[in-house]
Formats: structure tokens, C-alpha cells, sequence
């Protein structure tokens, strides 16, 4: 998060889907989770709401699925306004 905070969040979020892409097991939840969450302040539901999905289907830690899930609740894809 701190590469976004200083003003690098295209960065980050290259470094995340490399973390992605190589990553086997341990890490992988958290990785789509910070990846969503990212995308998620971007403004980018869509990818958003996919990265968190993955996240939640990966996590074997009840805190990481709580944050998933927390950050798909404040996916504003398909609410009314």
C-alpha cells in the first residue's frame, strides 16, 4: 500500500499481478485481496469485485475472507443508486 500512498499505485499494482502470476499457495489470497483493494480505491469495480472474489475462493484464513468480503461490500457494481 505504501507504493500507492506515495504515488505509485500503477506500480503497485504490476508488482501485485507479479506476485499473482508467480505465487503458489501461501500469499495468494492476500495478494488478489491487496490487488482488489487497490482497484477497489481506483474507482475499478469490475476488476475489483473479480480480484476480491478470487481472494475469497483462496483464502484458508477466516481474516483474510473477512476482508474480502468487507471489500465486496463496498462494491458499487450492480447497487441501485
Amino acid at each position: 500500500r505504501w507504493m500507492e500512498e506515495a504515488g505509485y499505485a500503477q506500480s503497485a499494482a504490476r508488482t501485485l499481478r507479479g506476485c499473482i502470476a508467480r505465487q503458489r499457495g501461501t500469499g495468494l489470497a492476500e495478494a488478489y485481496l491487496a490487488l482488489g483493494e487497490l482497484r477497489l480505491r481506483q474507482g475499478q469495480d469490475a476488476a475489483a469485485y473479480r480480484h476480491l472474489l478470487e481472494a475469497m475462493d483462496r483464502a484458508k484464513e477466516p481474516r483474510v475472507k473477512a476482508q474480502a468480503r468487507a471489500a465486496l461490500d463496498r462494491v458499487q457494481l450492480y447497487r441501485k443508486r
